[in-house]
């Protein structure tokens, strides 16, 4: 699975994320780090799942 997380607030506002993926944008271009899930909610017949992320970045 890959994910771009986008800020659109505060002191990060415009920059992305791209979880399993090669690069992000602005301040967090080359930035590492790892992502933690949590699964909330899981409903097989119904295909619904509720995914809580800890993303955990360095750049610098």
């Amino acid at each position: 699975m890959a994910m771009n997380l986008v800020l659109l607030r505060g002191k990060y506002n415009g920059s992305s994320v791209t979880v399993l993926g090669r690069n992000g944008t602005g301040v967090f271009r080359m930035a590492t780090g790892y992502a933690l899930l949590t699964t909330s909610f899981f409903d097989p017949t119904a295909g619904i799942a509720v995914v809580e992320y800890n993303v955990y970045i360095w750049h610098y």
